[in-house]
């Protein structure tokens, strides 16, 4: 659902955000795949560790986030390497993204860290009883399914029905409730096929996790983006 659909929620940014924050500090048995970066690159991070980073991440807002970062690479827009083997589509201050980046870190993840709610996978250690946080990426995803072509318009419906077929049969989709199939398909923005893409791969990555698996990198992170393939395997 909308994150304005949970308790406390509503269409304008903060008290959606309010809400999602309050909805994952208290699901401590949960883990949460977000849609949008959570560092950047080491060159650009100048902190000795994720959460210093984090705790520094004071910008007025995006527009003066984005300019911080192009004032320090001279215009370019370098990829963290989890970006670059994950083959997301934009740097995370890219005129397209800097928003989602910005208010992510600043109104979602700082808060929640700051406030020791809830654990930021692979920067910080999983902890039982907090909520763990991953990154994910639709994208990345989809292009690791060998998916192309584009799903996000009116009259795309058929492309994004082709999509869950594509989940189901590589990726342990299981059949999806009438009534949020048909959400799936006429959401023209692709949101809620986006949520669904993010799940897969947030659950794959939980088997990784609950398996021992603690790589990435801890100051740029990492991008979760793989499901489980026709093989089984994840």
């Amino acid at each position: 659902m909308p994150a304005a659909e949970l308790p406390g929620g509503a269409p304008d940014r903060e008290r959606a955000l309010a809400a999602l924050r309050n909805f994952i500090a208290s699901t401590s048995d949960a883990i949460f795949g977000c849609d949008f970066p959570f560092s950047l690159p080491n060159a650009l991070l100048r902190a000795k560790t994720w959460p210093d980073f984090l705790a520094r991440f004071d910008h007025v807002s995006a527009e003066a986030f984005r300019k911080h970062c192009c004032n320090l690479t001279g215009g370019k827009e370098p990829k963290r390497k989890t970006d670059e083997e994950s083959k997301t589509p934009w740097s995370a201050f890219n005129i397209r993204l800097h928003h989602q980046t910005y208010h992510g870190l600043a109104g979602l993840l700082r808060p929640l860290v700051r406030q020791d709610m809830a654990n930021v996978l692979p920067m910080q250690k999983p902890r039982q009883g907090l909520a763990w946080i991953i990154e994910t990426c639709p994208a990345s995803t989809l292009k690791y399914l060998h998916w192309r072509g584009s799903y996000k318009n009116t009259g795309l419906g058929s492309q994004r029905q082709a999509i869950l077929a594509l989940l189901r049969d590589q990726a342990g989709l299981q059949a999806l409730p009438s009534s949020i199939e048909r959400i799936v398909l006429e959401n023209a923005g692709g949101d809620a096929l986006d949520s669904i893409i993010a799940a897969l791969a947030t659950a794959a990555a939980l088997a990784q996790i609950d398996a021992g698996d603690r790589s990435g990198d801890r100051l740029e992170g990492r991008v979760y983006f793989r499901v489980r393939d026709a093989d089984g395997g994840p």
